[in-house]
């Protein structure tokens, strides 16, 4: 199960950060509906090739 991680935190060591503390990706805050989109999307891509 992928973990996102939602922060205010944008800058490039922020998300370096959460990846580092094992997310598995990192969206800023404001949320950006259509990036969650493609973003899920490409997990639930990567979910149902491996199943």
């Amino acid at each position: 199960m992928p973990i996102v991680a939602m922060t205010a935190n944008a800058f490039l060591e922020d998300i370096q950060q959460s990846k580092a503390c094992g997310m598995n990706e990192h969206m800023s805050k404001p949320l950006d509906i259509d990036q969650l989109q493609r973003m899920l999307a490409r997990w639930l891509t990567k979910q149902n090739r491996n199943t």
